[in-house]
């Protein structure tokens, strides 16, 4: 008979969501993480006001956020972090064209393109997106202990087992991240 692997499985996935909560957004209200910042909550980052009505205003949201880091010093290569329902809108094509909106993002934001739905304000709020400048001189994550597993067998033949993993985020230059905010 295999062995049941769905409860480790489920252990695995749910320590990379927390990781990634805590990379993306670290301590806000609701959810207590030793008074860490992430991405989206590092004091001093850049802000920059969407124009509304994406994904018509995408391109000069992205570009306004990159205008922004460039006035911090902030170069590039650029990345993108989006929340799943703003990634989704640029799957449309931009109109009387054959060119999706998501390709020219992409021209943008030569570092990539990644979702999260961990993206909160340090008031537990939703932010919608954030651009930043990816370069280990900016932030990088602190591994104290990598992940690893640990099973005990009960009494009854069954197999416990917990996923460790110790990290946390070091963001060095916090000018190198615009948060953009107000998406409609």
């Amino acid at each position: 008979m295999p062995l049941e692997t769905s409860e480790i499985e489920d252990a695995t996935r749910q320590c990379a969501e927390e990781e990634d909560k805590l990379l993306i957004t670290g301590e806000y209200t609701g959810w207590g993480a030793l008074g860490v910042e992430g991405l989206a909550t590092a004091t001093g980052r850049n802000s920059q006001a969407s124009a509304g009505a994406w994904p018509a205003n995408s391109l000069t949201d992205i570009s306004a956020a990159i205008g922004k880091l460039e006035a911090s010093g902030h170069y590039g290569p650029y990345a993108a972090i989006l929340r799943s329902t703003w990634f989704a809108k640029l799957r449309g094509l931009i109109a009387s064209t054959a060119v999706f909106y998501l390709e020219k993002v992409k021209e943008l934001v030569a570092d990539g393109i990644f979702v999260s739905d961990s993206l909160f304000t340090s008031a537990g709020l939703t932010t919608n997106a954030l651009v930043l400048e990816a370069s280990q001189e900016n932030f990088e994550l602190v591994i104290g202990q990598d992940m690893t597993t640990f099973e005990q067998q009960d009494k009854d033949m069954n197999l416990r087992g917990k996923v460790f993993e110790v990290v946390a985020p070091r963001i060095k230059r916090p000018a190198s991240i615009c948060e953009l905010t107000g998406l409609t």
